[in-house]
C-alpha cells in the first residue's frame, strides 16, 4: 500500500480513570468484532487531553509503524471500552510488548489520576488505510470508471476505508486487489449525486443545509460555522439556473452536496460537488411533503392516432375495465392494453418529435401534484411542432387519490393538467 496524507475523524469525548499500572486482559467474549486481543493499560495523566497527547507522543516514538490510529468510545462501540474511555488501535497480533511499552512510557509521568486505554489489535496501520485513500484518486480509470470517485473517509474505530462511488458497478475490484492484496477492509456507499434531475440538482438528499456565514480569502464559502466548502469544481444553482462559483454570497442559505470526504479540522473542510442557492422561490417549493415515488414502468405511448381520434390536452383517471377497453379500441392498442389490469393514468397532448424524452419516475407530493421525472417537455434543440400522442402509466389506486394536478405534463407546451 502506498502512504500518503487524506481526511480521517478524530473523536472527542469524557474521560474515565482506573487504577495505575495495572494490565488486565478481558475475556474472548468482550473483544470486539475486528480484533483478536484487547488490552487494558492504566495510565497516568491529569486530564484526558493530556491522556490523548501522552498517547500521541508515545505513538510516535515506541510503535514502530504499528499504530493504527486511536479514537475515544461512545455507547455505540462494540468491545469493552466504556463510553468516554480512549481506545488505541495496534496493527499487531501480540499487544503484550505493546502494553509493557506505554507501561513503561507511563511511570515516568506524575500524576494522581490513571485513565484506562485500550489496546485493539486491528489489520491496518493509519498510515496504510490513509495511504490507500490517497491512492483512488490517482487511479481514476483503473480501479473505477473515469468520474465513478466520489470521495471517501477513513475510519480508525472500524480500521476501514469507506469509499463514495456513483455504482458499484463501476468499480473493478479485480483490478484493486491485484494491486492492494486484499480488499477486506474497504466498505462501498453508493451515491446518486451524478444522476441529476431535470433541474439539475442530485435526486439525493443534499449532505449539508445551512447559511454562508464567512466567504474566506480563497473564496471558500463558511456554513453555519462549521463547514469549508471548496467550489472550484462545482456547480452552482440559484432559482433553477447554473451560475459561477463565485457569485456565491455571504448570507445566502445553500444546500450542500459534497464529495464525501472532510478534513478533520476546525472549522471542518470539504469538497463541494453541487451547491443549490436557496430563495424564497425555491424554500417555499421545498416546503412541500412528498408521499410516494415509483419508477414509471410498463408504460404505453402511442404517438399514430387514427385521423378520427384526437389527441386532446388531458390527464383521466381510469379504472374501469369498460372504459379501458374503449380506450384501447380508440387507440388501436387491444392487445398491449390489459382493460383488467387497471388503473392507468391516461395522459394526452402532444410533444416535440426532436426531444422525445421518456418520463422514468413519478412522485407524489401533498399539495396534490403528480410530477414525472425526467422532465418530458424539457429538451434541449426542440422544434415547434406538435406530435399527438397519450401515454398511458399503470398506477397504484391508493396514491393517485391525493393526485389533483400532472406536473410537469407530457403534453405540448402546457405546464400542468388538472386530473379529471
Amino acid at each position: 500500500m502506498k502512504k500518503g496524507i487524506a481526511a480521517v475523524f478524530i473523536l472527542l469525548a469524557a474521560c474515565g480513570q482506573g487504577e495505575e499500572g495495572s494490565i488486565t486482559n478481558p475475556d474472548d467474549d468482550n473483544n470486539t468484532e475486528d480484533t483478536s486481543e484487547t488490552i487494558v493499560v492504566h495510565v497516568p495523566a491529569e486530564n484526558q487531553d493530556d491522556l490523548i497527547e501522552t498517547l500521541r507522543s508515545w505513538s510516535e516514538t515506541e510503535l514502530d509503524n504499528s499504530d493504527g490510529g486511536l479514537f475515544i468510545a461512545t455507547d455505540n462501540t462494540d468491545g469493552p471500552a466504556e463510553e468516554g474511555e480512549i481506545v488505541q488501535q495496534i496493527a499487531a497480533e501480540d499487544l503484550s510488548e505493546t502494553a509493557e511499552s506505554l507501561e513503561a512510557y507511563g511511570e515516568a509521568i506524575d500524576a494522581e489520576e490513571t485513565f484506562p486505554v485500550h489496546l485493539n489489535s486491528v489489520s491496518y496501520t493509519r498510515e496504510e488505510l490513509l495511504g490507500t485513500l490517497e491512492q483512488f484518486p490517482e487511479e481514476d480509470g483503473s480501479w473505477y470508471e473515469e468520474g465513478a470517485f466520489l470521495g471517501g473517509s477513513v475510519f480508525i474505530q472500524s480500521n476501514t476505508v469507506e469509499i463514495r462511488v456513483t455504482s458499484k458497478e463501476d468499480v473493478n475490484e479485480s483490478a484493486m486487489e491485484k494491486d492492494l492484496g486484499s480488499l477486506d477492509f474497504i466498505s462501498w456507499e453508493e451515491s446518486s449525486s451524478s444522476v441529476r434531475g431535470p433541474d439539475g440538482l442530485p435526486e439525493e438528499e443534499p449532505d449539508h443545509t445551512g447559511t454562508v456565514t464567512n466567504i474566506n480569502e480563497e473564496g471558500r464559502p463558511l456554513i453555519d460555522n462549521d463547514l469549508y466548502i471548496t467550489i472550484i469544481d462545482a456547480d452552482v444553482f440559484k432559482e433553477d439556473e447554473q451560475i459561477a462559483p463565485d457569485e456565491i454570497e455571504e448570507g445566502e442559505d445553500v444546500q450542500v452536496w459534497t464529495a464525501g470526504s472532510y478534513l478533520d479540522s476546525d472549522p471542518q473542510q470539504g469538497e463541494a460537488l453541487v451547491v443549490n442557492i436557496l430563495t424564497e422561490e425555491t424554500e417555499e417549493a421545498d416546503t412541500r411533503e412528498q408521499l410516494f415515488t415509483a419508477p414509471v414502468e410498463k408504460e404505453i405511448k402511442v404517438s399514430d392516432h387514427a385521423e378520427e381520434v384526437a389527441a386532446q390536452d388531458s390527464a383521466v383517471l381510469l379504472e374501469d375495465p369498460d372504459e379501458i377497453e374503449q380506450l384501447a379500441y380508440a387507440l388501436q392498442i387491444k392487445d398491449r392494453l390489459d382493460s383488467e389490469a387497471g388503473p392507468y393514468l391516461a395522459a394526452s397532448g402532444g410533444e416535440s418529435g426532436t426531444c422525445p424524452v421518456e418520463p422514468e419516475k413519478m412522485q407524489i407530493y401533498s399539495d396534490g401534484t403528480l410530477e414525472l421525472h425526467p422532465d418530458p417537455i424539457d429538451g434541449q434543440n426542440c422544434n415547434s411542432d406538435y406530435n399527438p400522442y397519450t401515454l398511458i402509466i399503470p398506477v397504484e389506486l391508493s396514491f393517485m387519490e391525493e393526485v389533483e394536478m400532472i406536473d410537469p405534463t407530457p403534453v405540448s407546451d402546457r405546464m400542468q393538467l388538472p386530473l379529471e
